[in-house]
């Protein structure tokens, strides 16, 4: 018994957090975009004496604590007992700022539900996936923004079906391409009271912003300003950032991850990709992807 599913990649520009002593309606408030690639999720559950759970993360075995919490949930609300192995390809860099907890979380519970019944609602299954990545501070508002896909923001905190979002178009031409230096782990971040306050005094303000003139040109401007803001740019990326200004591009930062990313028209990959290149090599990671229209969904 195996399922399938998917979720995009998602990248958070600016954002303020919400916490509340419900899980499932904290959250933050925010804006961003998802992109093609993403988490590919495979699951297999055999029927066993106890409840036996193993993550798999590009082949190796990891403990996976948000995934887990999605699968203890699961677990928890039947009566039978399963060995449960869950494979999770990710097609881009983890802890970079992709919401790749996020959408491992979200694509392994549409899996996981449609396996056994469907139990579960499409939307409280999002639910689950969002309520496992806040009590493992991993993140507030990415599963509600590859539940819904597109260019998005986040109006009011909460799993899906209890935030809110509104999507904008996002122009056919338009592509995605990114340069990772690394890693900055997201709880570290979410810890942090300085670095929280600094955000949560500025988060908002982006928000009404943004909503005035929804853009991806406003996106990426609006973006960048919040992680000079809040002192969450550090000197690679704001370096990476000033080398695209001065070759005509609009980069932002990625949150929370040692990223740059742009939005480009399809016409101009080329150029991008081999200006980045010439100046900083083959050692970072660059990515390249189409924009995601739709949410996380399972595959036939």
């Amino acid at each position: 018994m195996r399922r399938e599913a998917y979720s995009p990649a998602h990248v958070t520009g600016f954002f303020s957090i919400y916490e509340a002593n419900d899980p499932f309606r904290t959250g933050s408030i925010g804006a961003g975009i998802c992109i093609s690639k993403g988490v590919y999720t495979s699951v297999d559950i055999r029927p066993s004496s106890r409840n036996r759970i193993f993550i798999y993360i590009n082949d190796e075995l990891d403990p996976a604590p948000t995934s887990a919490t999605v699968v203890r949930y699961y677990l928890k609300s039947i009566r039978e007992k399963y060995l449960v192995k869950v494979w999770h390809h990710i097609d881009v860099p983890i802890g970079a700022g992709f919401g790749t907890s996020g959408g491992g979380a979200l694509s392994l519970s549409y899996a996981l539900n449609d396996l056994l019944g469907e139990i579960y609602s499409r939307m409280e299954a999002g639910q689950i996936a969002h309520y496992a990545e806040v009590v493992n501070r991993t993140g507030l508002g990415t599963v509600i923004a590859e539940f819904h896909g597109g260019l998005e923001v986040r109006v009011e905190p909460g799993a899906p079906g209890i935030g809110r979002v509104i999507k904008y178009p996002v122009p056919k031409d338009k592509v995605f391409v990114a340069i990772n230096f690394g890693k900055i782990f997201t709880k570290t971040i979410l810890s942090n009271k300085v670095i929280k306050k600094r955000i949560m005094d500025r988060g908002s303000k982006f928000v009404l912003l943004f909503q005035r003139e929804p853009s991806i040109e406003n996106l990426l401007i609006l973006s960048r300003r919040f992680a000079y803001e809040t002192g969450l740019m550090n000197d690679i990326v704001a370096d990476a950032s000033e080398f695209l200004i001065r070759h005509g591009y609009e980069p932002a930062m990625a949150m929370l991850g040692k990223t740059v990313f742009t939005i480009v028209d399809i016409g101009e990959i080329n150029e991008v990709v081999k200006l980045l290149r010439s100046e900083y090599g083959d050692t970072p990671r660059l990515i390249v992807s189409r924009i995601e229209e739709r949410g996380a969904r399972i595959l036939s």
